[in-house]
């Protein structure tokens, strides 16, 4: 459902620095290097890959997820025209969306996926998403206080990660303005989910192997 309202402007505060490098092995090889394209990264992500965790504390915060969903049809899953624009020059194939929510209630968000062609695609798509009044990712309601996703004022955000651009939607489940006490906590959500959602683990593998964890 289309918001009411949605604001690109990072809260204030300066966010915790992000959490270490998940445990989990990973093989030999450059950093990223097979993230470039799709063609030196195939195989398309799954839910189970991306959002391997739905239980799990990161930064002393316990999270819960509530729903998720994958797509092909990318346009349905952002607004204005720009961005389905730019999803749809870039090539997107596929988005992958988890939702959220933080255990004791205050917090609640969406962070989504979207498989691009290329690396450029990712960070051309990205920049305008940041920079776009109105451009964002449509938040996925599920149940308990994440019914409420998409109705009232958000934190949304995009970042290029190689040929994927990550989105994070963060807002109050009762749809207000986000209190100036937990907006440290709201900068921290999506960067928390990333890393204990297992999502990052997952880009970091495909980046050195250019396949999924496992196979």
């Amino acid at each position: 459902q289309t918001p009411t309202g949605a604001s690109g402007e990072a809260p204030q505060g300066t966010p915790p620095a992000r959490p270490p490098a998940a445990a989990s092995p990973l093989p030999s090889g450059p950093l990223g290097a097979m993230l470039k394209s799709r063609s030196t990264d195939p195989r398309p992500l799954t839910l189970r890959e991306a959002f391997n965790r739905k239980k799990f504390t990161a930064g002393g915060v316990r999270y819960v997820m509530t729903t998720w969903q994958a797509t092909r049809s990318c346009a349905k899953t952002v607004n204005s025209a720009k961005l389905v624009s730019a999803v749809r020059t870039g090539g997107c194939n596929q988005v992958l969306r988890g939702t959220f929510a933080r255990a004791d209630g205050k917090l609640a968000g969406t962070i989504g996926i979207a498989n691009l062609r290329t690396a450029r695609a990712a960070t051309v798509t990205a920049k305008l998403a940041n920079a776009t009044k109105d451009a964002y990712l449509q938040p996925l309601p599920g149940g308990g206080v994440t019914k409420t996703l998409g109705k009232g004022i958000a934190f949304a955000s995009a970042e290029a990660r190689g040929h994927y651009v990550v989105f994070s939607w963060i807002q109050a489940p009762n749809g207000r303005t986000i209190p100036q006490g937990h907006r440290k906590a709201a900068a921290a959500f999506g960067p928390n989910v990333i890393f204990g959602s297992k999502l990052g683990f997952a880009l970091q593998y495909r980046g050195i192997a250019g396949k999924p964890y496992g196979t």
